[in-house]
């Protein structure tokens, strides 16, 4: 028996680009539950809600790209539970948070994975957390840099089943 799992956004023709939220704002929270397949580009911009929370990209979430880089500006807090692939040559992963980030699931991309997460100091918090669920990795070489603006917390793969990756950050 074999289950799939339909996508929920799907454009996969040449340069296609999908983007959920104003750059410039306001946005609510983001709740990704389904798949997301672009071509070039997927880029998600996220406001803070009530709970926190301004990304919650759930377990079966996926966004994925099959010839570029996604860039992800999720806002103060986001848990990324799904996946995130960034695939074709030179595809990047970005995402930057401005209070705190949790990466539950896979950070996949073919080039560069940076990750950055806080930007006001407060001692005793984490910035940054990576969970034992989440893998980390370059498929074609770059580089993986994690910045943490308070404490920065691994308990995850990074690096490992890279291929070509040059440096951990």
């Amino acid at each position: 028996i074999a289950s799939t799992l339909p996508y929920a956004l799907n454009a996969p023709q040449t340069n296609s680009v999908i983007s959920i939220g104003a750059p410039a704002g306001p946005n609510g929270k983001l709740s990704i539950a389904g798949k997301v397949l672009a071509d070039k580009a997927i880029n998600l911009y996220s406001g803070e809600e009530a709970d926190g929370v301004s990304l919650d990209l759930t377990v079966t979430g996926l966004l994925e790209t099959l010839h570029g880089s996604i860039n992800l500006h999720p806002g103060a807090t986001s848990v990324m539970v799904g996946d995130v692939i960034a695939g074709g040559t030179g595809s990047d992963i970005t995402v930057t948070a401005s209070k705190a980030l949790e990466i539950r699931g896979n950070l996949w991309a073919d080039n560069n994975i940076t990750v950055n997460a806080g930007t006001t100091p407060q001692a005793g918090t984490d910035s940054l957390r990576t969970y034992g669920t989440s893998s980390i990795k370059t498929l074609s070489g770059g580089t993986i840099t994690l910045t943490s603006v308070n404490n920065l917390s691994v308990d995850s793969q990074i690096g490992p089943g890279s291929t070509g990756l040059t440096s951990i950050l």
